[in-house]
């Protein structure tokens, strides 16, 4: 039986709502949906190109500090309400920002004092900045002491150069009265926004069906006018309180919009393997992002790369990782971790004419998965060895290590090669960090890539930056 478009809504509206409190960093990040959690660890998890504009209201950089406390009590309600946003934010998360849209699009809420800020980071870009203006016709007067009174609010807009024939505002002002919600209204948030003024915003910076991100949702004004405009979005708040709103918000709007559609999307991928220095990719990782390491040193190295490994562990919640060796690294490897205390085990590698060997290091703690079959300590390796990528891990004994220190969803750091330890995590629902210093081997290693991104029947998204 088919289901009824009721149905069908109402399944749209749960998958929407459902709660995204991440317990699991692996969790995916999807469009629509707002995540209780630091925007900017979500926004790094979000591969490049995937939102089409930012419209965000900013946490501002104000101050409340020795403030006289005269007047009524709602004055001092009033400051504590705000005391919680009023540092301003991380300006890496503008780096990420920019690094998500495939050309500068945003719409920043803001404080007078954040706008050198502001004007400097774009400054250096191929952008076009306009300033437009709140005005508040219900100003709240007692937070004016010696000053002009604190009744207009700024917009900052900012978007690619050659975007300029294609971005138009109806206005560059707007005049009217200061959202007023009583803090028992069950939608309360001490800096809410008019969604009709945000909905132009979003209107102006972007198409029906394109993605609008929120880093900062509070309430979810932005998200609830990306909806009544017909727009994905994908929100992020770290205080559990508005985030809670913020998810009857999106359910009330998707209520009201009975032709809104889309589906949940992923937009967190695999990081592409990479043909670039090493300290730069490793700089993009947050430490306990790689849970577990494979290396593959052989005929590759005159000296082991022991600095390069180290780095990658760094990484790492706890070391856990595999160096494949031959006979002449095989005394080196091993006397060199040995010495540093590791745990350890050796898995011979048989092939045709010659054994190569698997060191799996680990610290205390970490635990190996798999069963009787993955656990065994030799392996002979039956494959083709006139193939071009004869010196690779075989897929079968890479399945296994994956499987045994790894669970679906986890990043691993593996080498690219010619993409056989790639294509086995990527079927094993892992994702993977790949590095690839050979331009030659590099080039076979993407062609691999490709075909698996080509392959509909795929276990999990690829993509990324590269």
């Amino acid at each position: 039986m088919k289901k009824s478009n009721v149905e069908k809504k109402l399944n749209v509206i749960e998958e929407h709502v459902k709660c995204h409190e991440v317990q699991n960093k692996k969790e995916l990040i999807k469009t629509g949906n707002v995540y209780n959690m630091d925007c900017y660890e979500g926004l790094c998890r979000i591969e490049t190109g995937k939102i089409t504009a930012f419209v965000s209201d900013v946490p501002y950089e104000m101050s409340v500090a020795g403030k006289k406390r005269t007047g009524t009590a709602k004055k001092a309600d009033y400051l504590n309400n705000i005391e919680f946003m009023c540092d301003g934010f991380d300006m890496r998360i503008l780096d990420e920002c920019c690094r998500i849209m495939p050309k500068i699009k945003m719409a920043l809420y803001c404080s007078k004092k954040q706008l050198p800020k502001f004007v400097d980071y774009f400054s250096d870009k191929d952008v076009e900045m306009q300033l437009f203006t709140w005005s508040k016709s219900n100003c709240v007067p007692y937070l004016c002491n010696n000053t002009y009174l604190n009744c207009t609010e700024y917009i900052f807009v900012v978007y690619d150069k050659s975007l300029a024939d294609e971005i138009h505002f109806e206005t560059d002002h707007y005049i009217t009265p200061r959202v007023s919600i009583k803090k028992t209204d069950e939608m309360y948030h001490p800096s809410t926004k008019i969604a009709d003024q945000v909905a132009d915003l979003i209107v102006a910076l972007t198409n029906e069906g394109d993605v609008v991100g929120e880093p900062f949702a509070g309430s979810g004004i932005t998200l609830e006018a990306a909806i009544k405009t017909n727009r994905k979005f994908v929100g992020f708040e770290i205080e559990k309180k508005y985030f809670n709103i913020c998810q009857k918000r999106i359910e009330l709007a998707l209520m009201e919009c009975p032709d809104y559609s889309f589906e949940p999307e992923n937009l967190e991928n695999t990081v592409d393997v990479l043909h670039q220095d090493i300290t730069e990719l490793l700089n993009s990782v947050e430490t306990g992002d790689i849970s577990m390491a494979y290396f593959d040193i052989c005929d590759k190295y005159e000296n082991i790369p022991f600095g390069l490994i180290e780095n990658v562990i760094a990484k790492q919640h706890k070391p856990n990782f595999y160096i494949m060796s031959n006979m002449a690294q095989f005394p080196l490897v091993l006397n060199y971790f040995s010495k540093k205390g590791y745990k350890y085990d050796i898995i011979a590698n048989h092939l045709e004419t010659t054994t190569k060997y698997l060191f799996f290091f680990r610290r205390g703690g970490v635990k190996l998965y798999g069963d009787y079959t993955t656990k065994k300590k030799y392996y002979e390796d039956d494959r083709d060895m006139t193939l071009p990528y004869q010196d690779s891990i075989s897929h079968e004994l890479m399945r296994r290590i994956v499987i045994n220190s790894s669970l679906p969803e986890d990043n691993i750091f593996v080498y690219g090669g010619y993409g056989t330890t790639i294509e086995t995590v990527y079927r094993e629902n892992r994702h993977y960090i790949a590095y690839e210093p050979d331009e030659g081997i590099y080039s076979c290693c993407k062609d691999v890539i490709e075909r698996l991104k080509n392959t509909e029947s795929s276990p999990n998204p690829l993509g990324g930056a590269a």
